[in-house]
């Protein structure tokens, strides 16, 4: 009995050291890039601006909109149903907190019992909306919490959506992320099929562009206007841009 008692104790303590482990917590969320720490930070340290109530009606998606306080929230969080899609458009209210960047929130709501992967109406997660909200500070937060990362290969069009983003720097550090868990560095978007080096070169994003083509991006795509990746940085007049892009 002392030595199976003993053997479980020395079970225990290994799966508590691997827990401490920084790089592999076992109730952690997926691993974030050192790199993203800043991103994290944010979520936390930026105040939410809030917006107008909307004319959906739903409390709680007023709620996560107005960046009402713990006092208002409670009520709403103890009548239940936190997972049930909303308004018009069927988004949960842990998805509109991601796709605003409102942490408080989605605070409130995972610990009052919202699942972190919950889909709204049209099968889109919080973290996928965070992402293509362009809130990376939320979306770290969001993987540190447990959040699984959408499906490459249901959601092609993410990388590009992501390289919309005025946040250069940050949109850089995440398609470096994407890519590396599977992301294709020349999906394109639907409609115009721009690839994710084309909207960086259109936007100015040194940073971004300098990833994707660390990861292999194909200079010699073409979108729905026929203009390759140095084309559309040169149209957009950031010539050393197209250049860096030609000489690839």
């Amino acid at each position: 009995m002392k030595r199976e008692v003993a053997g479980r104790m020395v079970c225990f303590r290994f799966v508590v050291l691997l827990c401490l482990i920084p790089l592999h917590g076992c109730w952690a969320g997926e691993t974030v890039p050192r790199a993203w720490q800043p991103l994290c930070k944010q979520a936390i340290s930026q105040p939410f601006k809030p917006l107008a109530a909307g004319a959906a009606g739903d409390p709680l998606l007023a709620a996560v909109r107005t960046g009402a306080g713990p006092a208002q929230f409670k009520p709403l969080l103890e009548a239940g149903e936190l997972d049930r899609p909303r308004g018009e458009r069927g988004y949960t209210a842990l998805g509109t907190a991601a796709m605003l960047g409102n942490w408080p929130a989605a605070q409130m709501l995972l610990k009052a019992g919202a699942r972190i992967d919950a889909p709204g109406r049209d099968g889109n997660t919080p973290l996928h909306w965070a992402l293509v909200g362009g809130q990376f500070g939320m979306a770290c937060q969001l993987l540190k919490s447990g959040a699984t990362l959408p499906d490459p290969e249901r959601h092609p069009t993410l990388l590009p959506l992501v390289a919309l983003s005025e946040s250069f720097e940050p949109a850089a550090l995440v398609a470096d992320y994407l890519i590396a868990h599977g992301y294709a560095v020349d999906a394109t978007a639907t409609g115009n099929r721009d690839t994710a080096l084309m909207i960086a070169a259109e936007l100015g994003n040194q940073a971004l562009v300098t990833v994707l083509l660390k990861h292999g991006a194909d200079v010699g795509l073409r979108n729905a206007r026929g203009e390759t990746a140095a084309q559309v940085a040169r149209r957009a007049g950031f010539t050393e841009l197209a250049r860096t892009i030609a000489a690839r």
